[in-house]
């Protein structure tokens, strides 16, 4: 998925911002291998990386778990910037206030 996404945009001329999903070790180790194989062959066109979607709303994790998961992708691809997608009320109540002072560049 995520090499289809890269290519696409290579040759559309736009960028991408890509989704990992953090959701299982497997579907994280999985897609953070993909991304340290191809963003660096295609890093022009990739914006950022999404690091979940919805996953304080959904409660998969707390907001120091979902950080780790952004800095360790952070870590494996350096020079593109790493964020997440989240409700708004989990900003509002604090849930993802270890994002807010942690450094994630996109939320």
């Amino acid at each position: 998925m995520i090499i289809r996404l890269l290519t696409r945009s290579v040759y559309s001329d736009t960028r991408t911002n890509d989704l990992i999903r953090p959701d299982t070790p497997d579907s994280f180790k999985t897609d953070k291998a993909a991304l340290q194989q191809y963003v660096p062959q295609y890093k022009s066109s990739v914006y950022a990386v999404t690091v979940g979607s919805e996953t304080l709303y959904r409660g998969n994790f707390t907001g120091p778990e979902l950080l780790q998961h952004i800095n360790s992708v952070k870590q494996a691809i350096p020079g593109v910037k790493v964020g997440t997608a989240d409700s708004w009320n989990k900003y509002q109540d604090g849930t993802a206030d270890a994002l807010i002072t942690g450094g994630v560049e996109i939320l």
